[in-house]
């Protein structure tokens, strides 16, 4: 952001914060989580879940493509995760200019089969 900020911290930063025309939920740096409410329906197979370092280098259509792929493969759910993980870690930190060295966690919840 501006660039001189690499993490969204919601504690610090302050100078990030300091934009009076806005509410503190707007702010460039803020606590509040963006949350989007869906229906789950027969049709929905899984959900992905994670915070902004999984989404640096793969937009949702190319992770969920991902995750299709991988569970067609009949690959465990846990291996999945790890193995896009691996995928989104920069490999090489000066090339990148620090793009997947963020801190990254994934959530994958399976809902084929369920009645």
């Amino acid at each position: 952001m501006d660039g001189n900020l690499n993490l969204s911290r919601a504690i610090g930063d302050y100078f990030h914060k300091q934009n009076k025309k806005l509410p503190l939920k707007d702010q460039a740096i803020t606590a509040f989580p963006d949350i989007k409410t869906i229906t789950l329906n027969p049709k929905s197979d899984f959900i992905l879940m994670g915070c902004d370092g999984i989404w640096e280098k793969f937009s949702n259509q190319q992770a969920a493509d991902y995750v299709y792929m991988q569970i067609q493969r009949k690959v465990r759910l846990s291996k999945i995760c790890e193995m896009y993980l691996d995928n989104c870690l920069s490999p090489n930190v000066q090339r990148t200019m620090g793009s997947g060295c963020d801190n990254m966690s994934i959530i994958l919840i399976d809902f084929r089969g369920q009645n």
